[in-house]
C-alpha cells in the first residue's frame, strides 16, 4: 500500500521535543531522514523477561486441557489455589492440583517467573500519558504491541464477540434439564470458559496501563511481527531455556528477539505513514532502521523515540 511520504515527514517536523509523561531531558529523540515514507515512533517500555519464561511454560502445558492450564496461570501469576472458585476444582481434584504445584519443576518455575519480572508502575503510568497525548493531539489511534503476534491481535480485537457467542451456548446448555446434560458437553464448556478467561487475562496483561484506552474503543492493536516469525522465537528461546544455555547476549539469541522482530515491526508499518509502537526499551531502532533504508529507495523509515519518566537505563 502506498502512503503519502510528506505525511511522515511533516509529522516528525512537527513532532514536540517535550510530551506528557516522557523525560524532561532527551524524553524525545528525533532521527530524520530524507524522503522517508514512514515515521516510526517508539515508545520504550520497562519490562522483565518473565514473558520469555511464559513461552515455555506455554509451550510444556499446552496439551493440557484449557481447565488445568488456567489453574496453572492463575498460581503462576500469584493467585493462590484455595482462593481459585472453578466448578473443575472439587474436592476430589484439589489433591492433585496442589501435588502440581508442590512439585520441584513448578516450585522452580515460580521463582524463576517472580526472579524475572520487572515491575514500576511510574514508567507504565506515564507511558499512558504519553498514549493520550498521541490520542488526543496527534490522532493516532492504532498501536503494535510487543508480544502480540498476528493471531493474539485478532483474537483480542474479537474477544467481546467470541464472548457473547460462548455465553449464548451456555445459557443454551444451562437451560437443558441435570438428565439431557452430557458429562463432554460440560468438560468442553468449561474449556471454552477457561480459554476465555485466560485470553482476557493476556489481553489485560498485555495492554496494562492502556487497557481502559482499550476498552474504550480509544485504541486499537496490531501485531508486533507475523506468526512465523513469533513462532521461530519461541524454539530459539525454547532451546536456550531447556538447553540451560540462556544467554541474552548470544547472537542466535539476540537475531531471533531483537533484529527479526524489529525487521518485522518495520514490515508491519509499510501500511501507515506514523508507525506507532510500543517495545522494551533495549530494542534500538534507529540501526535497524539505518540497515532497512540503504537497502529501499522507498518506503525508508524515520524514528522518534520516546523515554517515559522513570525508565532507567540499564548499566554496561
Amino acid at each position: 500500500m502506498q502512503v503519502d511520504s510528506s505525511e511522515a515527514e511533516y509529522f516528525l517536523n512537527e513532532f514536540p521535543l517535550a510530551v506528557p509523561g516522557a523525560r524532561a531531558i532527551e524524553g524525545v529523540k528525533k532521527y530524520p531522514v530524507e524522503n522517508a515514507a514512514h515515521c516510526l515512533v517508539h515508545i520504550r517500555q520497562l519490562h522483565g523477561i518473565e514473558h520469555l519464561l511464559e513461552e515455555q511454560i506455554f509451550e510444556a502445558i499446552k496439551t493440557l486441557p484449557s481447565t488445568d492450564q488456567l489453574v496453572i496461570w492463575k498460581v503462576l501469576w500469584g493467585e493462590k489455589l484455595e482462593d481459585l472458585r472453578y466448578p473443575w476444582i472439587t474436592h476430589e481434584t484439589l489433591p492433585d492440583y496442589r501435588k502440581f504445584f508442590e512439585a520441584p519443576a513448578f516450585l522452580k518455575a515460580l521463582k524463576l517467573h517472580k526472579d524475572a519480572r520487572c515491575s514500576k508502575p511510574e514508567v507504565h503510568a506515564n507511558i499512558r500519558r504519553i498514549v493520550e497525548y498521541l490520542l488526543e493531539n496527534r490522532g493516532l489511534d492504532t498501536f503494535h504491541l510487543e508480544g502480540v503476534h498476528g493471531e493474539m491481535a485478532m483474537l483480542m480485537r474479537k474477544l467481546s464477540v467470541l464472548k457473547e457467542a460462548h455465553l449464548r451456548r451456555r445459557a443454551l446448555f444451562l437451560s437443558l434439564p441435570g438428565h439431557e446434560r452430557d458429562s463432554a458437553q460440560m468438560r468442553r464448556m468449561w474449556n471454552a470458559d477457561a480459554s476465555l478467561e485466560y485470553l482476557e487475562t493476556m489481553r489485560d496483561r498485555h495492554l496494562g496501563t492502556l487497557l481502559p484506552l482499550f476498552r474504550a474503543g480509544k485504541l486499537h492493536v496490531l501485531p508486533d511481527a507475523s506468526d512465523a516469525v513469533g513462532a521461530e522465537a519461541k524454539a530459539v528461546i525454547s532451546r536456550h531455556f531447556f538447553g540451560k544455555t540462556f544467554d541474552p547476549s548470544n547472537r542466535e539469541f539476540r537475531e531471533h528477539l531483537d533484529v527479526r522482530r524489529e525487521n518485522a515491526l518495520l514490515s508491519q508499518g509499510l501500511g501507515e505513514a506514523v508507525v506507532l509502537a510500543r517495545f522494551g526499551g533495549a530494542h534500538r531502532f534507529w540501526p535497524r532502521i539505518q540497515e532497512w533504508n540503504a537497502d529501499r529507495s522507498a518506503d525508508r523509515y524515520s524514528l522518534i523515540e520516546i523515554t517515559p519518566e522513570g525508565y532507567e537505563e540499564d548499566k554496561p
